[in-house]
């Protein structure tokens, strides 16, 4: 179920994968060291783009994992449900100078950690999640040229994929300049917060309609499939 530049098992063997402006992945903003870097002080789920030494802090991890895992041909950098962002009084005073525009804010923050590593490792693949994206005006994309840089990965999880909603997706995607889509199924979790037995048919439903959309891929020819995520957590 991949085209592109990896097979889905060479994907999984060589990602390495860590979230920003979110840095939930490495759980770094739960330590009262890093407290003081919080997007909004009582939450770790968001970082502030806005303080000098966050940059700093995100290339020194960024650099440990892909130096950890030198063979890595991609880096997925996260940056989904970013809940907080635009919160923080340091963003409100950006946002107050620049017509209260997060998605501007948001990009700008992508584009810095996604050109350091470009300059860094130019060789790695990079992608992240798309949903932030998907609230952001097409022409601020496009403005922002981050599709130069990352490709989004597109992820619904239900049983029953809208195909209508994801075709809108990708041509808005298409229109905002990016060339390469990748999507993201779940083969467990992704259900019921207390569910005890993985519900098998939800998760076969689930493929097997992300199977039709990239079957029919050849409606947006711009933008090209480039492979499939098979997501999974505990519950």
């Amino acid at each position: 179920m991949t085209a592109g530049p990896a097979p889905v098992c060479k994907f999984w063997q060589t990602k390495s994968r860590i979230r920003a402006p979110q840095e939930r992945g490495t759980y770094v903003l739960k330590h009262n060291h890093y407290k003081f870097l919080r997007e909004v002080e009582q939450y770790p789920n968001s970082i502030n783009p806005h303080r000098e030494e966050t940059m700093p802090l995100l290339k020194k991890i960024l650099t440990q994992v892909l130096d950890m895992h030198p063979m890595a041909s991609f880096l997925h950098i996260g940056a989904d449900e970013v809940f907080h962002l635009g919160e923080g009084q340091d963003s409100k005073s950006w946002m107050n100078s620049n017509n209260g525009d997060l998605g501007k804010m948001f990009l700008n923050h992508i584009k810095v950690v996604a050109d350091f590593l470009k300059r860094q490792y130019p060789d790695k693949y990079l992608i992240m999640w798309d949903d932030m994206l998907r609230k952001i005006d097409v022409e601020t994309i496009k403005e922002a040229k981050i599709s130069q840089y990352v490709s989004p990965v597109l992820w619904k999880y239900r049983p029953d994929i809208r195909t209508e909603e994801i075709e809108q997706l990708l041509s808005r995607y298409q229109d905002c300049g990016f060339t390469s889509i990748w999507f993201a199924s779940a083969f467990k979790g992704a259900s019921e917060p207390d569910q005890i037995w993985t519900p098998i048919k939800m998760h076969m439903d689930n493929h097997l309609s992300w199977k039709k959309i990239i079957d029919s891929m050849n409606k947006f020819p711009k933008i090209r499939y480039s492979g499939i995520a098979l997501t999974g957590w505990q519950r």
